[in-house]
Parts: C-alpha cells; structure tokens; sequence
C-alpha cells in the first residue's frame, strides 16, 4: 500500500546559513547604531559652538548653573581646555578655592580672575589665569576639582588657592568636608571618598539610588555636550533675548561693611563665632583637611604654586584676630605650609577695613587691590 503524501514543507535552512543571516542583521543594526551616534555626536559639537564662551566661563564659573548641578562644571572646564588648545598656551595658573577666590559677591567683571586677564593684555606678559573656585568649596572639593581638570588635560602643575583659616577649624560635624562634589570624588578617588564618607554621613549626606534606566543609560550614552551644555544653551538664548551679560552679574550686596546695619550682630552667630576660635587647632594627620591638602599637593608643582589668606576684616572681626590664640593658629598654619615646602602669603591685617564687605569678603575695590598684589606674585615681580 502506498503511503500517503506527506504536505510540502518549506526546506530548512542550514546552520551556516542561519549565522549568516543573524550577522548580516547584526551588522546592519551595527551600522545604523553607529551612524545614529554620529550624528548624535556631530549634533552635540553644534551645540556648544552655539554658546559662546563668555556665557559658559565669564571669567570664573557661573556659581548659579553649577550649584544648581555640578555636572555644568564639564562645560566650563571643556572651554578652557579648548581655549588652551586653540592658544597654544603652556604658561597659565589654574586658580582655585572658595568665595573669596571665586570673588563673591562682586560680579565676574570685578573678581580677580578677570583683573588677571586684562592685567596679562595689557602688559602683554605673564601666566594666563583660570579660575575654577566656587562659593563654600572646601579642600575636599578643591581637590576634587584639579583631579577632574587633569582628567580633562589641564595641567594642574601651577595653582593659586586661597586658603581660609576656618579651613583648618575642627568640624563638629558640619560643615562637611567635600560640599558639593560628592559623587565626582566617589569617581574619582573613591579611597579618598572612604576616607571622609563618616563625616560627610553625619552631615546627612546618603548615596543617590539611581533607577535602572539611569543606570542603563549611563552604561550606553557617554556625557556628550548636549546634556553639559543644555543649561548653559537655555542661559545663553534668554541673556541674548535681552541683552543681557554675565559679566555684570554681581551675586550679593557689594557695598562696604559700614554700609550694612546689623552685620555685626549678625556675624555674632555660632555658624561665625565657631570659625574664628582660638582653640589650638588641630594641624595633624587626624584632621581632614590637612589629609586633603596633603592630596593637593601631591597633584601640583609647589614650587610654582601659590598660596594665600585673604585674611578677615581687622576692624569687624578686632575682638576674634586680636586674641593671643588665634595669632597663635595662623602662626601654625603658616609653619604647617613652610614644612611642606609651599608659598603662602599671609595678608591678615595687611588690607584697609574698608575693602571688605563683611568679615571676610571683598568689595570690587578690595578684589582690584588683592588682585594687584597677587599679580605682582605671579608675574615674578613680587616680594615676601
């Protein structure tokens, strides 16, 4: 009996011949992820071109975009290290610290960074200066600023940093160590980040949870332009809407002291009158900060490096630097510096009451005059 006919089936395909079509979808997908990032990335350079420098790095960071998200400092630091590339430029200072480097509360026009500039162009001699100190920096994100600038190929061989007295005052807890670059210093030196997470974990601080997207995505997608220069993009359309610059954006009250009712009292609060104690501070290998500046100095040229105290206002804060214990601690500090062989410039007393806008802080006039005499410092014509 025969057998009946079994239907017709469709012929299999061999094993090479299913690799072969897996690969050529594969690689069609390949080439179409690939051009997709292409063009992602060739959008991204248009993205920056569209905002011009001065609205990124108006001569020191915008402390209102990088507070906001301290991933806007990538941009910033992308500028200066374009602008360096572009110039050829092998002699410049890396300028960091905290408001009174920054230059709070003038705007960027009258801070010292911008002095230097015009000092330089006029002059037509000495470094260039690029300044990356922000308001209620501490060292710990001192030093986490100069491991993200050699991260992106700026020498950190020569800096100027201020240095403030309450810098080395015991933290009992607050304020903490590392303000805002948490996370960078987690990346970037997570040794260092075990070293001070109890104290910054008494401040508060608790790691981000990031959700699986996030995650996900910071695994494929690399920090591109478009997300650093996103606020720096809406920023700049509306300050050229209006006609507007940041460079006369001032970020507190400029007058002088004498101006301002009440400061006094105001300054007699525990947040103030803790930071100019003058308990013997401790200058050794227990306190955090001398552990950060000790990191600082392992990633700079100390003998091309300066150092230097703004000092605080000889009239408002008379009856805090006048005591035998606080001469006492800046004499420590000065000697801690000399033993690990670096310039420090101590200018406490040495600047009229009148240059100051509180107790530590300068007016456009106090920046120009600090700024004269640092300049001096740093175009070799200084004197000790």
């Amino acid at each position: 009996m025969t057998e009946p006919l079994l239907p017709a089936l469709a012929p299999k395909k061999s094993g090479r011949a299913l690799s072969a079509t897996t690969g050529r979808h594969l690689r069609k997908g390949l080439a179409v992820l690939v051009a997709t990032l292409l063009c992602f990335v060739a959008g991204q350079a248009a993205i920056a071109e569209l905002v011009p420098m001065e609205d990124v790095y108006p001569d020191r960071l915008d402390y209102d975009t990088v507070k906001d998200d301290t991933r806007n400092l990538i941009a910033p630091i992308r500028e200066v290290k374009a602008f360096i590339d572009s110039n050829k430029l092998d002699d410049y200072v890396v300028m960091v610290g905290d408001s009174v480097g920054f230059g709070s509360p003038v705007a960027p026009k009258d801070s010292m960074s911008a002095q230097f500039r015009l000092f330089r162009q006029r002059s037509g001699e000495g470094p260039a200066v690029f300044n990356f100190a922000m308001p209620a920096m501490q060292l710990g994100d001192v030093y986490t600023v100069l491991l993200m600038l050699r991260d992106y190929g700026i020498s950190t061989d020569r800096v100027l940093l201020n240095i403030r007295y309450a810098s080395f005052v015991e933290r009992n807890p607050e304020p903490p160590a590392v303000f805002w670059l948490k996370e960078e210093l987690k990346a970037y030196d997570p040794e260092a980040f075990e070293r001070v997470r109890p104290q910054l974990e008494s401040n508060g601080y608790k790691a981000p949870e990031a959700s699986m997207a996030k995650r996900f995505a910071s695994m494929l997608v690399p920090p591109l332009s478009a997300v650093e220069y996103r606020d720096y993009l809406k920023q700049s359309l509306k300050l050229h809407w209006k006609g507007d610059s940041l460079a006369t954006h001032a970020i507190g009250d400029i007058r002088t002291w004498t101006e301002k009712q009440g400061l006094k009292e105001y300054l007699m609060q525990p947040e103030y009158t803790r930071i100019m104690t003058d308990q013997p501070l401790k200058l050794d290998e227990s306190s955090i900060d001398v552990y950060f500046l000790d990191r600082i100095l392992g990633l700079i040229d100390k003998r091309k490096s300066l150092f230097y105290m703004g000092g605080v206002n000889p009239v408002l804060m008379r009856e805090f630097v006048e005591k035998p214990g606080y001469k006492a601690n800046l004499a420590a500090i000065e000697q801690m510096f000399r033993d690990r062989g670096v310039r420090l410039i101590n200018y406490q007393g040495q600047l009229p009451h009148e240059l100051y806008t509180d107790h530590e802080h300068f007016t456009p006039e106090g920046y120009r005059v600090l700024g004269e005499r640092l300049w001096q410092e740093l175009a070799g014509k200084g004197t000790d």
